[in-house]
């Protein structure tokens, strides 16, 4: 094999191990009613919006635990991630791609009631 056939393989091998495991399934969208009424029913919805409260899309988000352990992340499709989590305390972090503004916020899931997280962005 060549040198750049070796380098292509190790790439690729690379890129295969960084890939992280979902601890959590989330569903995304909510750009739409038909959108929203696709979301499922679970205990924890987050929120992504302006300061003129205006629904965004295309944020990185990362839901971690108490301990920083991440437990999902991905891109948004629209303004909501819905999930189901366990009892616990967790960390909602997300990232506008369009100018990198990050908002955080801390939250707690307790039994089934439904918790809504909504994370505000200053830029328009």
């Amino acid at each position: 094999m060549s040198k750049l056939g070796r380098i292509l393989v190790a790439g690729l091998l690379a890129g295969v191990m960084a890939t992280s495991v979902q601890a959590v399934e989330y569903w995304t969208g909510g750009v739409g009613i038909e959108s929203r009424a696709q979301a499922p029913e679970q205990n924890t919805y987050v929120e992504f919006f302006n300061i003129e409260g205006n629904y965004l899309a295309e944020i990185w988000f990362t839901l971690s635990d108490r301990e920083g352990n991440i437990l999902a992340e991905g891109l948004t499709d629209g303004p909501w991630v819905v999930m189901n989590l366990p009892n616990g305390t967790y960390r909602i972090r997300g990232e506008r791609l369009e100018n990198a503004e990050m908002q955080a916020a801390w939250f707690t899931v307790t039994g089934s009631q439904r918790q809504i997280v909504g994370l505000k962005y200053q830029s328009e």
